[in-house]
């Protein structure tokens, strides 16, 4: 676990509200039907996203909102019908691991406690509801080339 700086990034994908979440507390149906929607693929194809798969959990204080898409640090104009979502320059607490595109649909009552434990345990402090934060933030990222999942715990903005 390390804390670092995290340039702004875009997400670009599409959201689903927490009612959405299947009886496994997961998006899975939500991924595999992104994953085989042809806006989205020719979205990924044209901007050399091909092997960029994200996952975002933005949360508030009674509910959250899940997306799903990729993330990159180049503003496209381009989106083909996806939404995007601006992350703010932050302080970041972050974990890189051995990952593939099945830990994007673990569920969430499970990859983010865990994950959110790794981060206490290191000893950095977490919002006991992550809503109340200014940057209120969960991303998860694989890399579908190198293998490697990346989570993210926003800290805080350090925006200008």
């Amino acid at each position: 676990m390390e804390t670092r700086e995290f340039e702004k990034r875009y997400f670009y994908g599409r959201p689903f509200p927490a009612s959405l979440i299947d009886e496994n507390r997961s998006y899975s149906v939500q991924n595999m039907t992104m994953e085989q929607d042809d806006e989205f693929l020719a979205f990924l194809k044209e901007n050399d996203l091909e092997a960029n798969r994200a996952n975002l959990v933005v949360f508030n204080p009674d509910s959250f909102m899940y997306w799903y898409g990729a993330i990159t640090d180049k503003m496209i104009s381009d989106r083909h019908g996806l939404l995007k979502f601006d992350l703010p320059q932050a302080k970041v607490a972050s974990e890189i691991s051995e990952g593939t595109i099945a830990n994007l649909s673990m569920p969430l009552n499970a990859a983010i406690p865990t994950f959110l434990k790794k981060v206490t345990a290191s000893g950095i402090k977490v919002y006991e509801n992550l809503g109340d934060s200014q940057t209120p933030y969960v991303l998860q990222m694989v890399d579908l080339n190198t293998k490697k999942l990346t989570q993210i715990l926003y800290l805080e903005s350090v925006e200008k």
